[in-house]
């Protein structure tokens, strides 16, 4: 305790801590900054103090561990470390809310993946769990009003640095830090402090929004660097939450607060990689070209960060050492990190390891045209694919997306197979496509009735490159039993352009918005037959017979319509995308959600559904919460909203 004390500032609800087992009295605040550092900034030959907020996900004896934990590997390295430490227990408090733990001590991972974690979200907010998150988020904004612990030590600092011109200063926020420190350093600022030389976000649970307008305003004024260190996707949903030793929760918190803790379900998080992927303007913060001294993402894992965890990152060799690199300017620490597994200088972030798969998981591809060669350009379609992102995100798929020039049909093919590939039984998967829809000329014989094929238009059609309905059906056909694949088709003759079948020839929407409709050409026909003689590019489609359908599919329109785009959006990505944004959403069968499309719909098109009578549920895995033998408590929970609902409870 005598050694922390000149390096810890204890808070409770924002004011410094006079209870717990460590207080922090006025009295202390004012030797750490009168007294014990300038003491040691007088025997350091290239002063720096880095401001380490844990951010309050963490009990206080976790908080003070870490105190302990990295106290003298700062000083060894020639930092001076201040700890603000937060009395809460973010954690814990989401355990015992839940009230699940000796139940969930018996249910294994690829149970809880896809099934039970959607329960505990909505357990978890049904229970006031976006109450207990936005008290934690209030005190780390209390710290800094004008009678908060952190506005008294930014007070003392900004006295110590009149005297002392030549300190460097940095800030740590590890998860809900980021949060204390986008109100630290505006009360900073505000007093006149000098800039901060970097700020360092651990695995950062601000959302975007806070941090477009708390931090990112900061940079270049009062922050001279930005690096944030967060795990790609795949890590995060590899992650486990636990309370008392107990795993409640199958993916990362930052998962947990974007589903379930944030007041509006799916905020965007700023430490998940589809968020800052698809955030324009914090994509555009953290571009590649950009300086490494200005904004730098570092992914784990690679040779930077190895953390695996989402509260791993404090304790991380590779993380920590990447630290004093970047704080102290130099190519290696003086004392290295003693903390968990380092990478060699010669791992690269995109030859990461594949974490073992232990559940089924939720991929979508969503692909996005607008930018066909004159004349041929749509203007709805990337929005289309970015609202549909945006939906899936909110529901826990993770997306991959292919818009304008990216959408080539061999990019669009590998996607779509890599879908597919990856899925196993209790699996689900999404494609979307919103594009020109066509057709052409059938070149194998099996249309027999008006000898063409169904077709989407890749952004490289010039070339003959379509793909047609063999080439889906054939990628399809490999799904296995258990999965489900779900495809939302927005283009034109939309209701095959993944089967064998033919009706008659389209009629053009008369309402005046624009068709999603690449006319059919000779020249077409001829580019088309050249192309799929061509053996490189013929080996997909094939086989005369109409094969089961094995997916489910929502198109724009039938067979002989066209589909309209207006206002910025495809008619039916309005309708649909929208219906998914409804809390009860999931609880539908796909023929109750097509229904609802069949009501919301502009008129001038018709959505189709096949299987037409499909009663599984939407974009669920394909069994039930007594199936896989969830706890009793949230198995009653689940099956009791289903019955509010009318909604059946027999295997989807």
């Amino acid at each position: 305790m005598a050694e922390l004390r000149p390096h810890v500032i204890d808070l409770n609800q924002g004011r410094l801590s006079s209870g717990g087992s460590f207080a922090t009295s006025d009295a202390d605040v004012v030797d750490i900054f009168r007294t014990h550092l300038p003491a040691w900034l007088a025997t350091a030959d290239s002063p720096a103090v880095v401001f380490w907020a844990h951010g309050g996900l963490v009990g206080e004896s976790s908080g003070l561990g870490i105190a302990v934990d990295q106290l003298r590997w700062w000083k060894a390295n020639g930092v001076y470390p201040i700890f603000f430490v937060w009395e809460s227990g973010l954690m814990d408090a989401l355990g015992a809310l839940l009230g699940r733990q000796e139940e969930a001590r018996a249910a294994t991972r690829d149970l809880f993946d896809w099934t039970t974690d959607p329960l505990v979200e909505a357990t978890a907010r049904t229970l006031g769990g976006p109450k207990v998150w936005t008290a934690m988020k209030t005190s780390a904004e209390n710290a800094s009003r004008e009678d908060g612990g952190a506005t008294r030590a930014a007070t003392l600092l900004k006295e110590l640095c009149d005297g002392q011109p030549a300190l460097r200063l940095h800030a740590v926020g590890h998860s809900a830090g980021a949060i204390f420190h986008r109100f630290f350093l505006t009360r900073t600022r505000s007093l006149g402090v000098p800039a901060f030389r970097t700020l360092s976000l651990l695995a950062p649970a601000i959302t975007v929004d806070g941090f477009a307008q708390g931090l990112m305003p900061l940079v270049g004024d009062h922050v001279e660097s930005v690096r944030m260190y967060t795990m790609h996707r795949e890590y995060e949903r590899a992650d486990v939450c636990q309370a008392g030793g107990v795993d409640f929760y199958h993916k990362s918190l930052l998962y947990l607060i974007h589903h379930a803790l944030e007041p509006e379900p799916g905020t965007p998080i700023l430490g998940l990689e589809d968020s800052v992927t698809t955030d324009p303007a914090t994509r555009e913060f953290f571009r590649d070209d950009r300086a490494p001294d200005e904004a730098k993402i570092v992914w784990s894992v690679g040779p930077d960060s190895a953390s695996t965890s989402h509260g791993g990152f404090d304790n991380d060799a590779a993380t920590m050492d990447s630290l004093v690199r970047h704080i102290r300017g130099v190519s290696e620490p003086t004392a290295p990190y003693p903390g968990a597994r380092r990478l060699s200088a010669d791992d690269r972030p995109e030859e990461r390891p594949s974490p073992r798969r232990s559940g089924p998981g939720r991929q979508a591809l969503c692909i996005g045209i607008n930018d066909y060669p004159a004349p041929n350009a749509l203007s709805g379609c990337v929005a289309d694919a970015e609202e549909w992102a945006e939906v899936l995100r909110g529901l826990g798929f993770g997306v991959t997306m292919l818009l304008d020039r990216d959408a080539t049909r061999d990019n669009m093919l590998k996607e779509i197979q890599k879908i597919v590939s990856s899925t196993e039984a209790g699996d689900v998967g999404v494609v979307q496509y919103s594009g020109h829809g066509t057709q052409v000329a059938d070149t194998d014989g099996d249309e027999m009735r008006d000898h063409l094929d169904e077709a989407l238009v890749p952004v490289d059609f010039g070339t003959g490159a379509f793909i047609i309905d063999d080439d889906l059906r054939s990628i399809f056909a490999t799904i296995p039993t258990g999965a489900n694949l779900t495809c939302f088709m927005d283009c034109c003759f939309s209701e095959t352009n993944t089967r064998l079948l033919r009706v008659e020839q389209p009629r053009l929407g008369t309402t005046g918005a624009t068709a999603r409709f690449l006319p059919r050409s000779a020249e077409l026909d001829q580019q088309h037959r050249r192309f799929r003689e061509d053996p490189r590019n013929s080996g997909l489609g094939g086989g005369s017979a109409i094969s089961p359908l094995t997916h489910v599919s929502f198109s724009a329109c039938r067979d002989f319509q066209v589909a309209l785009e207006s206002n910025g959006h495809g008619h039916f990505t309005a309708a649909a995308a929208g219906l998914l944004r409804d809390p009860e959403a999931l609880s539908w069968t796909n023929v109750e959600f097509f229904q609802r499309i069949l009501g919301t719909i502009e008129p001038g098109q018709t959505p189709t559904l096949e299987p037409s009578g499909d009663s599984r549920r939407v974009l669920a895995a394909y069994a039930t919460a007594a199936d896989l033998g969830l706890p009793q408590q949230l198995r009653r929970s689940a099956n009791g909203r289903a019955r509010s609902r009318g909604a059946s409870t027999t295997p989807a």
